[in-house]
């Protein structure tokens, strides 16, 4: 992707944060006036907060690359937790968990659009690509939910008399 589109994406999901234009032309006004480290530095805390690391990264301002984040979550690694929790532990179709979870993240993010799982791609390689649109926290929860559901209300077998 190229970083034109990247800045587009970036303003579009803060766009959908909630916060008012002033606040955002607010906070445009104060990252343009602070050092890229430190503003580097912000991001990542906050990013590791909300996937639950708790270890540090680094920005290096001279190469623009992050250290150390081969200790981390990857896309890779919340795909194979989704995939265990909705096929796996829910006992759903491919096809089922791509619907249920498309639903919930489409009712959560209306003006993003979910992409299509496709016959030829695995579930695990599509919800690789969720993460790359979606933060990595949402696709966790609401699996969570979905698999959650599905397993507390699932109807029993037998009666109680």
């Amino acid at each position: 992707m190229n970083s034109r589109l990247q800045a587009q994406h970036i303003l579009r999901m803060l766009s959908y944060s909630g916060y008012s234009i002033s606040a955002i032309e607010d906070f445009l006004r104060e990252i343009k006036s602070a050092p890229i480290s430190e503003v580097m530095s912000v991001l990542i805390e906050a990013r590791d907060m909300e996937l639950g690391r708790y270890s540090v990264e680094h920005y290096n301002p001279s190469t623009r690359n992050i250290v150390n984040v081969s200790q981390h979550a990857t896309h890779s690694d919340v795909a194979e937790k989704v995939d265990w929790m909705l096929r796996k532990e829910a006992g759903l179709s491919t096809e089922a968990a791509a619907e249920l979870l498309a639903q919930q993240l489409t009712y959560r993010f209306p003006n993003l659009e979910v992409p299509n799982i496709g016959r030829k791609k695995s579930f695990i390689s599509w919800v690789e690509r969720l993460s790359e649109l979606f933060p990595a926290r949402e696709i966790l929860f609401n699996a969570t939910t979905i698999r959650n559901r599905m397993v507390h209300t699932n109807n029993q077998d037998w009666t109680l008399k």
